[in-house]
């Protein structure tokens, strides 16, 4: 009847009591901290706010979304040369290509031909003498 009439008086209604200092109550505490929204939004204002979404690049997703904006980069590239390409000036000829065009007319058929005009007879040299006299041994 003791032990029934001490549980009605003194622990009836009272809770458990514990002390602050104990390991596990603080960890506990820092637990419900943690968990607190009060704290989850301060955490989001400092850390996280701002920052965006940090993904990581070794996703096949992201390889793939990074491989089209190379290639779209180099396809717009591409078409930027074109247009300078279609816009030029010529430049003037540098003495090789002054060369190479002096070069080529003085090899040019036509060229060889158109300089040398009607020509004059030379009278009979000892060489064109020898040859005759030559041809005229072979034929008889």
């Amino acid at each position: 009847k003791d032990y029934k009439r001490d549980l009605e008086t003194e622990i009836k209604g009272k809770g458990m009591q514990v002390t602050t200092d104990t390991l596990d109550v603080r960890r506990a505490k820092r637990a419900s901290e943690m968990a607190s929204q009060k704290q989850y939004r301060k955490d989001l204002e400092n850390e996280i706010k701002g920052k965006g979404m940090q993904v990581n690049m070794d996703i096949p997703d992201m390889l793939r979304a990074k491989r089209a904006s190379e290639i779209y980069s180099q396809k717009k590239y591409k078409d930027e040369a074109e247009k300078m390409l279609s816009n030029y000036s010529t430049v003037a000829d540098s003495p090789e290509i002054q060369r190479i065009k002096m070069t080529q007319q003085n090899i040019s058929n036509v060229s060889y031909k158109e300089g040398v005009g009607a020509g004059t007879a030379l009278r009979n040299t000892p060489e064109i003498e020898r040859v005759k006299k030559t041809q005229q041994n072979i034929s008889s």
